[in-house]
């Protein structure tokens, strides 16, 4: 006692702001990376303290910890690149985007070998996730889940050459995994959806039909949002460096159809048919899921 807190080790520190973060009992929590630089001891004492009190109230956590997540959250939304890509439980997470089954085997030495042939003719669409040494991880994908208790048979004839194995569900880090990458390759694959609107700077910008003075339709990418070209009656005025961006060809005089620029009056954009750029598909939702529920751990 008698310590000042910037003496604290950082996990210490992790600690003190969570009980001062529950001094006053409110009815909704929030957390923001609560175990982080914290001893596996103490996580787990904070984990239990958690996991009480979600039970009258609504906790709302943020973790880069997989394994936190999946231990407290009733509900998890994943978010990758600032976007939500997921929401639901734990459970309905791991059935939507998990490889499958996963067998861990601990073998004699020499058995991992035979072990792994005696599985993929049991098992032609398995797939041998990992090989350490005397340790052997295989993914049994999840529309072949009907064949696990001939897995199990298996594993009785292949006693000789094992120690230990055990069998678990896909993990809540494998489903972030998959959704990350999933977000990567289609950041890699266009840059449309980081443009942002020429005239709101708010919005990401789309394709959309702009037309010339000629009244000639022509699409126009990466250049402003649905909303901004979407409703006539709330035309934008384009600014001229906004105007500056557009390609060169075909020349643009004005942008909107010739009934709705009028003598004197400056460009704008006028109603046309959008579509969404191509970029990432839209969040999943668990169906049981209530729409007001956004917390990791809801009471």
């Amino acid at each position: 006692g008698g310590q000042y807190a910037r003496t604290y080790s950082g996990g210490m520190k992790r600690r003190l702001s969570c009980a001062i973060a529950c001094i006053s009992q409110p009815q909704v929590l929030f957390l923001d990376e609560p175990t982080t630089g914290m001893d596996p001891v103490s996580k787990r004492f904070v984990w239990d303290k958690v996991d009480k009190i979600k039970q009258d109230r609504t906790v709302v956590l943020t973790t880069h910890s997989m394994e936190e997540a999946d231990a407290l959250g009733d509900e998890v939304a994943i978010l990758a690149n600032g976007r939500l890509r997921a929401i639901g439980s734990p459970i309905f997470l791991k059935n939507r985007f998990g490889a499958g089954y996963q067998f861990r085997f601990l073998c004699s030495p020499g058995g991992s070998g035979p072990l792994w042939e005696a599985i993929q003719q049991q098992v032609p669409r398995a797939q041998k996730l990992e090989e350490v040494g005397h340790s052997l991880t295989v993914c049994v994908p999840r529309a072949e889940r009907r064949v696990i208790p001939d897995v199990f048979a298996l594993i009785g004839q292949q006693a000789d050459h094992l120690q230990n194995w055990g069998l678990s569900n896909t993990t809540l880090e494998e489903v972030f995994l998959t959704l990350a990458v999933a977000n990567r390759e289609v950041n890699s694959g266009g840059q449309d959806e980081e443009a942002p609107c020429q005239l709101c700077r708010m919005a990401p910008a789309e394709r959309v039909t702009l037309y010339t003075a000629n009244g000639v339709p022509v699409q126009a990418y990466g250049i402003i949002c649905g909303v901004c070209a979407g409703d006539p009656t709330e035309m934008l005025p384009l600014a001229p460096p906004s105007l500056a961006a557009l390609p060169p060809a075909p020349a643009v005089a004005a942008v909107g159809p010739p009934a709705a620029n009028m003598a004197g009056s400056e460009p704008a954009v006028s109603l046309g048919t959008t579509e969404p750029a191509q970029g990432l598909p839209g969040p999943v939702a668990d169906p049981d899921l209530p729409g007001t529920a956004m917390g990791l751990a809801a009471a």
